[in-house]
């Protein structure tokens, strides 16, 4: 894929922050590769960065550090 599907714009490799969640639990896993769009920065996967996403989930690696997250409800404000 040398240009994005989206808009037409220019991809470059990247590395990016991806948030994943499963039931419920977000994880973050930083520095995944990823095309991005230089125009809309729309993302795309390539699939050995998937297989990497898949195998750090299943096989229960450790994580980095653990974050607080704040969590809010939209549909609460007036």
């Amino acid at each position: 894929m040398k240009s994005c599907p989206a808009c037409g714009g220019s991809l470059a490799v990247k590395r990016v922050r991806y948030l994943h969640d499963t039931g419920g639990q977000m994880t973050i896993i930083e520095n995944l590769p990823a095309m991005v769009c230089e125009r809309c920065g729309e993302q795309f996967y390539p699939p050995e960065a998937l297989d990497t996403l898949v195998k750090m989930i299943r096989r229960g690696h450790p994580p980095m550090h653990d974050k607080s997250v704040y969590v809010y409800d939209a549909s609460e404000v007036g």
